[in-house]
């Protein structure tokens, strides 16, 4: 099998930085099932040197997200920094004192092929710009077999996707849909979160008792489902209010600044905070950009 490291090179006043990862102090990768390993990543100047300032975002130095290739499993977690040697470093499936990272523990817990996206933001003294740095990589854990089954069906979100849950004894359901609107000269979708309570009498009414995490009301992660090489897969950071026009619907935009999305399959993981707990939402959706032409043909200044 042949494994990806993917390194991005990034210009700051300091030149281009490049990204070095290691996995158990090893660029091979590969490490076993639910037993701890140590992941490292820093950002080389020309000069050798490591890169040594970062911009928090969204309340941290850098959001590592960890799935496994079928995209069954899903973590969201934050390396500790060391600022001394400018080092990232996270002890993948051990133990953090950092109470936002609650999925460590099991961030690779069974045998496998992984997906690990680090993002933080380098701090470029010349122009004061703040940029995020996205760097994929691939792990292949050895071990025991186990998790949950693939999703086989993937519908429209369009047409409104329903998951149920349990919080406390309390029947919950989170409903997804999306709208896509013409903004110059691309699609670009929205997508709504709406998470219901189950009164006793059986009606469905807006849950509440939602707070922010990392400095957001909501955060969503979005990746491709296809047969694309690993570098190309979209994978996407989405992040929400807390609800504002309606109650308990969280509005997550695309960015239109980026790359527009394609007609395709994405697994998305919700993310929000009700009553101290944090609450992991997955939907697995077809998304279909209109094959209308575009009403605006000039392009955003």
């Amino acid at each position: 099998m042949k494994y990806i490291l993917l390194l991005l090179l990034i210009n700051t006043a300091y030149g281009a930085l490049s990204p070095v990862a290691t996995l158990n102090d090893d660029q091979q990768m590969r490490m076993y099932a639910a037993q701890i390993a140590d992941f490292k990543i820093s950002y080389k100047m020309p000069n050798g040197m490591n890169h040594k300032m970062f911009h928090r975002m969204h309340g941290k130095l850098m959001h590592t997200i960890i799935v496994n290739k079928d995209l069954s499993h899903f973590a969201h977690v934050h390396p500790d920094f060391d600022m001394k040697t400018g080092v990232f470093k996270l002890s993948v499936n051990g133990t953090s004192t950092d109470p936002d990272n609650q999925a460590l523990p099991q961030s690779i817990p069974w045998f496998g092929e992984y997906y690990l996206f680090t993002e933080t933001m380098p701090h470029n003294h010349d122009s004061g710009e703040m940029v995020m740095v996205t760097t994929r990589h691939q792990i292949y854990a050895d071990g025991a077999r186990g998790g949950p089954s693939a999703d086989t069906n993937w519908p429209d979100a369009n047409r409104g996707i329903e998951y149920e849950f349990v919080q406390n004894g309390e029947s919950l359901k989170a409903v997804l849909d999306y709208e896509t609107y013409d903004f110059c000269d691309r699609w670009v979708p929205k997508f709504y979160l709406n998470i219901k309570k189950q009164l006793e009498n059986g009606e469905w009414v807006a849950a509440e008792g939602f707070e922010k995490w990392l400095e957001m009301g909501g955060h969503a992660v979005m990746i491709e489902n296809s047969n694309r090489p690993f570098e190309q897969l979209r994978f996407q950071h989405l992040h929400a209010f807390l609800p504002i026009a309606t109650a308990s619907e969280f509005d997550y935009p695309f960015d239109a600044h980026i790359d527009e999305l394609q007609s395709g399959q994405y697994k998305m993981w919700f993310q929000v905070k009700r009553f101290g707990e944090v609450l992991t939402l997955p939907f697995a959706m077809t998304y279909q950009k209109p094959i209308q032409p575009l009403k605006s043909s000039n392009k955003c200044k």
